[in-house]
């Protein structure tokens, strides 16, 4: 794709899975990423040379396919987890501990205390401590941090962030082309700021337009801006690096644009990202709250973020912690119509865009059913979560004469 001066382009393998992008400015290559992948799919090293940043890495899995391993350009880090996936030491020292219910206690000095429904009530750090309130649906309204600044959100009528507040004053704005994605920013008094254009990612902008200027959004397999680039001139606006759970070790220019790990709305003030229902914690590596739909996100631990591999998935609905859930990785859908032709209804029910993506394989019948699918499915999100079940799902595919 081109735009402007720039010009991106994707290299895959036989699975449908991203083996290189190429990012080229009036014909001559200025930046390279590359992957490599075990027989599960599962990336497990990746290359990157771009303007002003270059970075090697490593990964490796344990049998339950949680991350237990990472390097970056030769510095490693490892990771141990209980029976339910909670992470609890790193580089063999005890990081975390946790109840029951696998609500976080304690992380790296840090104490946590939760509401009666799971969510995230406070944080007391080296003596200062931070609170978090919430509405009866479980959105997060208000976060008070230490030194006395409070940040408010404004939810709509279908639990998107359309505002924040600090001190009371607004300060940010957001519509939406849809339930997930901003098409524009606004600034306090209503205005426009920066319009989003979409692309090739569901889950992030291709372009933006800011200050009648247009930046093409750079961003990495799962959907993190890495560099935003003026298409006129060519010039970094913003460079973003990540650590292999989202927090951002580099930021040139923040707040340039709203976009941060996996494509999610970051909040530079409490370094919380936003996927669709939930809060992400990228420091803890899991959610502020329990999943929304409970276990039917096939999932045990109602906290996990992507099954412990999130530099494989995502999910930006925010809804799932199972190894497939809503937000199976950038590349998944195709790769798993090429692995699993034959994949369940009860499987296909957990996969969005599945039916796009038979479609493009030529699998027309598996195509249909999921389709039907995706239509109950999205739904039973978008309109509170328990219209529609699993099992709704499940008798749509099973009567379009796919899976098994």
């Amino acid at each position: 794709t081109a735009l402007g001066i720039l010009a991106q382009s994707h290299t895959y393998n036989d699975f449908g899975e991203r083996t290189a992008t190429t990012l080229t400015e009036s014909g001559s290559q200025i930046g390279t990423m590359g992957y490599s992948h075990d027989k599960l799919g599962r990336i497990t090293s990746r290359s990157e040379s771009l303007p002003g940043s270059s970075l090697n890495d490593s990964y490796d899995y344990n049998q339950a396919g949680y991350l237990v391993s990472a390097a970056r350009n030769g510095a490693t880090t490892t990771w141990q987890y209980d029976s339910n996936g909670n992470r609890t030491h790193e580089n063999g020292a005890q990081i975390a501990t946790y109840d029951e219910q696998d609500r976080l206690l304690s992380y790296q000095g840090a104490t946590y205390s939760h509401t009666k429904n799971g969510e995230r009530q406070s944080k007391t750090e080296s003596g200062a401590t931070t609170t978090y309130q919430y509405d009866e649906l479980g959105n997060l309204l208000t976060v008070t941090l230490p030194g006395d600044m409070t940040i408010e959100y404004v939810i709509d009528g279908q639990n998107r962030r359309i505002g924040k507040k600090v001190n009371g004053i607004l300060t940010q704005g957001f519509l939406y082309q849809d339930q997930l994605n901003p098409i524009a920013e606004l600034d306090g008094s209503g205005n426009i700021t920066a319009r989003f254009i979409y692309g090739d990612k569901g889950n992030v902008p291709a372009y933006m337009v800011k200050d009648s200027n247009t930046y093409r959004i750079i961003s990495d397999h799962l959907g993190s801006p890495r560099l935003v680039i003026d298409t006129a001139t060519g010039d970094v606006a913003q460079r973003m690096t990540y650590d292999v759970w989202g927090n951002i070790t580099e930021d040139t220019n923040p707040g340039f644009q709203p976009f941060g790990f996996a494509g999610g709305i970051y909040d530079q003030h409490t370094e919380l990202t936003r996927f669709g229902a939930r809060d992400y914690d990228a420091k803890t590596g899991r959610w502020t709250a329990k999943d929304p739909i409970r276990f039917e996100g096939d999932g045990s631990n109602l906290y996990g973020y992507v099954v412990n591999s999130p530099i494989n998935l995502i999910d930006p609905l925010g809804l799932s912690s199972g190894p497939y859930g809503l937000g199976n990785g950038p590349y998944g859908q195709s790769n798993m119509v090429d692995r699993n032709a034959s994949l369940s209804c009860e499987m296909q029910c957990l996969v969005p865009n599945f039916s796009e993506a038979a479609a493009e394989k030529g699998i027309m019948k598996l195509a249909k059913a999921c389709g039907e699918v995706a239509e109950h499915f999205g739904k039973r999100i978008f309109f509170g979560y328990g219209v529609y079940t699993t099992a709704d799902c499940i008798m749509s595919c099973k009567s379009s004469g796919s899976g098994e």
